[in-house]
């Protein structure tokens, strides 16, 4: 898309690309532009349910450049549904235009899954992804290789979707240590491994 200004001679921002795509519980943004000229930057807009966009983040731009830019906005922990997204390109004098409009659908997984952490082995820190397909009570535990409980990383309620919560290591020991992850009738148990 060209953003053109009437009764001007110049094209302030050259949109050559926008996409949308949907990963996990994310909505991720990319949008490209050829040539920029006075662009303040980009208002990213949402709508969902009613369809009413809201603005939801600003990206700043590269004010006036002959380069190409990429630009990128993940919008995370979203709940299975419509989403559409437009920007609302700004420039310093407050003109404006919008993009099209391009819509995802974010998926409530098919079953329960514990993934693996990444990275594993870690040090200190590393990120365990499960999915729920329901809204469901869950309660993820770290213990050492004895059964001993180390940290309760989440106990309550999660919606249903795709899930991370991070495990800091920091005040333990390297070793391998167990995490369980139980929802409903649902149990599931990995292993990882810090090394420091």
């Amino acid at each position: 898309m060209t953003i053109y200004r009437i009764n001007e001679g110049f094209i302030p921002v050259e949109l050559t690309a926008f996409t949308a795509a949907a990963q996990d519980n994310k909505a991720i943004l990319r949008w490209t532009t050829a040539s920029e000229k006075n662009n303040r930057g980009f208002w990213i807009e949402k709508a969902d349910g009613d369809g009413a966009f809201r603005q939801l983040f600003f990206v700043e731009g590269a004010g006036t450049s002959s380069e190409i830019n990429y630009y990128q906005y993940i919008d995370e922990n979203l709940k299975p549904g419509y989403y559409s997204y437009r920007i609302k390109q700004e420039d310093f004098d407050g003109r404006f235009e919008y993009s099209g409009i391009r819509s995802v659908e974010i998926s409530a997984p098919l079953e329960f899954e514990l993934m693996d952490n990444y990275p594993n082995p870690f040090n200190p820190s590393t990120e365990i992804k499960f999915s729920l397909p329901v809204p469901s009570e869950i309660s993820l535990i770290v213990y050492d290789l004895l059964g001993r409980e180390v940290v309760v990383l989440y106990e309550g309620i999660c919606e249903a979707g795709v899930h991370t919560v991070t495990f800091d290591g920091t005040e333990l020991s390297s070793g391998v240590f167990i995490y369980k992850l139980t929802a409903g009738k649902f149990s599931g148990v990995k292993k990882m491994n810090m090394i420091k």
